[in-house]
C-alpha cells in the first residue's frame, strides 16, 4: 500500500502547490497518460498536469476514488482496461472543459 500512498501524496502536493482548488481538477486513469492528456484531452503542456504510475489498475482506481471522495476532484474510476495503471490529473480550464 506504500505505493498508493506515495502516488496520492505526490498528486495532492502538486495540486496544493499549483494554487488551483481541488474542485477544479480532473483525475483519472490511463494506460498511456501522455497520449490521454495531450492528444485526447488536448491539455496545454504549459498548464498544470501530472501523472504517476500506481503499479496496477486497482491501485490507480483507489487513488482516483480517494481524490474524488476526499478532495472533491472531478473524475471517475470506471476504466476497466487492466493496463490503466497510471493516475493522471489536470487543472480544468475553459479550453479543456468537457
Amino acid at each position: 500500500m506504500l505505493k498508493t500512498r506515495e502516488v496520492r501524496n505526490e498528486i495532492v502536493k502538486y495540486i496544493n502547490d499549483s494554487g488551483v482548488g481541488f474542485t477544479n481538477w480532473h483525475v483519472g486513469t490511463a494506460s498511456h497518460p501522455h497520449t490521454s492528456l495531450f492528444t485526447e484531452i488536448n491539455i496545454d503542456k504549459d498548464s498544470f498536469w501530472i501523472y504517476k504510475d500506481a503499479g496496477s489498475k486497482e491501485l490507480a482506481q483507489s487513488v482516483v476514488k480517494f481524490m474524488i471522495d476526499t478532495y472533491g476532484t472531478i473524475g471517475d474510476t470506471g476504466n476497466e482496461d487492466e493496463t490503466c495503471h497510471f493516475v493522471y490529473a489536470y487543472a480544468i480550464t475553459q479550453e479543456n472543459k468537457d
